[in-house]
């Protein structure tokens, strides 16, 4: 097949006789640093944002138990019961038990602080005692 005659230059025979035709202008390097400048900074700034996306999911990852948990403890520490209930409790215990006001007054303010012992976290002993105490009343 190579013996025969051919009619059409090959594609190779084209580009090598354009070689000395065709010129680059004088702004093409430039053009082509600056092309790739931008693309290396448009690289970049996609890469920092994209760290900075991930980092904030980690911190709000690590930082959303703790940080709900914090504010289910001020939560806890402002409901403070008022002077109201602390009487109905009181009243309750000394119609169920079938002891004076005193009595029953005292019982319900120790109540509530076996009560905020246990919600605010005393060392395990103290919880476990208070935890039994209440289950006890």
């Amino acid at each position: 097949m190579s013996d025969l005659p051919r009619s059409e230059p090959s594609i190779e025979d084209i580009i090598l006789s354009a070689a000395h035709h065709v010129r680059p202008s004088r702004d093409l390097r430039p053009r082509t640093i600056e092309a790739a400048r931008k693309h290396c900074q448009d690289r970049r700034s996609e890469q920092t944002l994209g760290g900075l996306v991930l980092a904030i999911m980690l911190l709000l990852l690590l930082t959303n138990s703790p940080v709900s948990q914090y504010s289910e403890q001020l939560r806890a520490r402002r409901e403070i019961p008022r002077a109201a209930e602390i009487e109905r409790l009181a009243l309750q215990y000394s119609h169920d038990r079938q002891v004076g006001a005193h009595f029953a007054l005292s019982e319900a303010f120790n109540r509530l602080r076996l009560s905020q012992a246990v919600r605010f976290g005393q060392p395990m002993q103290k919880r476990a005692w208070a935890a039994n105490q209440l289950s006890r009343h």
